[in-house]
């Protein structure tokens, strides 16, 4: 947590560091070990970039006293707006008095005991011991949960540390914004049916199975697969899902429970050693196949992705690649679809086509 502030979840930060009494935060920079020279004591900078962040606040906050004050007798030129009432405003608004990349720049730059402080303050964590101790315990069982298994003990899991930093961010964000978690497993409806206008809503967990696949190398195998559908139109979002992660679920789960209308190629679409993208587009047997594949080195295209590209095209599947397109939508009334594009496409004779007009004919 120390010196990893994340640029995104940087007002969280701050939101703890109001929270904390300014003799707390004085008394905290008193005991900073002192640096050669003033230019490089701690106490000094860290004092310096508090009062330069206070004036930059402060000046912030009266040009937005003055914009709501311009603003509102502008809209209302009868009627005069005073100062008191301005603040009240900005109060019950509660906007951003500076871009995140300034309170960033700040917080990521304090020394780590005042981070320490301020997170402690916040409640969100402290002894340091007890942390380090419970974090250990926390990755054993995330290693195990993963279905992680060798019979060398030297062996380690792949990415596993990187793995188990990104999984607790993404567990640690949805709890803070009260966002239900949901244990993944074939068969489990990520949300309660629905219907909507008259038509079935339901979001199908596909993968992994009840029972993990367990290994040296199971991330991909075990990734969690949805299939969305919304009357007679269906989603197969299969996210990092390999070879292996294909052949179980065809085997665990019936043909209507998989293939799909609408799919989105694993793996960003280009395949490789360890996934061969053609298998999953003849058990899918999809319609419309979305890949988000970003190219090969030096310029050229990655045979796995040209191969699965020219199948579709064999199959009469409309295939479309998010780096030529930009980003692709589907919009769908659970009877009939229809895809558009960000950017256009060169026609079959090098004119430019739109394909949203393309593909709206009729709907």
């Amino acid at each position: 947590m120390l010196n990893l502030i994340d640029p995104v979840e940087v007002m969280d930060f701050m939101e703890y560091y109001r929270r904390v009494p300014e003799a707390k935060i004085a008394e905290a920079i008193n005991q900073l070990p002192p640096g050669n020279s003033p230019r490089y004591d701690p106490r000094v900078i860290t004092e310096k970039a508090i009062e330069t962040l206070e004036k930059k606040e402060a000046a912030a906050h009266e040009e937005l006293i003055q914009s709501i004050i311009s603003t509102r007798e502008w809209l209302y030129p009868d009627r005069k707006i005073t100062a008191a009432e301005a603040e009240a405003l900005a109060e019950q608004w509660g906007l951003q008095l500076l871009p995140a990349e300034e309170y960033h720049g700040f917080a990521a730059n304090l020394p780590q005991q005042i981070q320490w402080l301020v997170y402690q303050e916040g409640g969100v964590v402290e002894n340091p011991v007890e942390l380090f101790t419970y974090r250990m315990e926390l990755y054993d069982k995330f290693v195990a949960a993963m279905g992680f298994e060798s019979d060398d003990p030297a062996d380690t899991m792949y990415r596993g540390e990187e793995t188990f930093l990104q999984y607790h961010r993404f567990i640690f964000f949805a709890k803070r914004k009260n966002i239900p978690l949901l244990a993944a497993g074939q068969g489990i409806d990520a949300m309660p049916p629905d219907k909507i206008r008259g038509k079935e809503l339901t979001a199908t967990i596909l993968n992994p199975g009840r029972e993990r696949v367990t290994g040296k190398y199971i991330s991909n195998v075990n990734s969690v697969v949805l299939r969305v559908e919304y009357g007679d139109v269906s989603f197969f979002f299969s996210s990092l899902l390999d070879t292996d992660g294909f052949g179980n679920l065809a085997q665990n789960a019936r043909r209507e429970e998989y293939e799909s209308t609408i799919y989105l190629a694993p793996q960003f679409g280009k395949g490789g050693r360890y996934f061969d993208q053609i298998p999953p587009l003849q058990l899918i047997k999809p319609e419309v196949a979305i890949f988000q594949y970003p190219g090969g080195a030096f310029g050229r295209e990655d045979r796995n992705f040209t191969t699965a590209w020219e199948f579709c095209a064999a199959q009469g599947i409309e295939a479309y690649n998010t780096k030529e397109m930009g980003a692709v939508i589907v919009y769908i009334d659970g009877e009939n679809y229809r895809v558009e594009t960000a950017l256009e496409t060169p026609g079959e004779e090098g004119e430019i086509v739109s394909l949203s007009d393309e593909a709206g004919a009729g709907l």
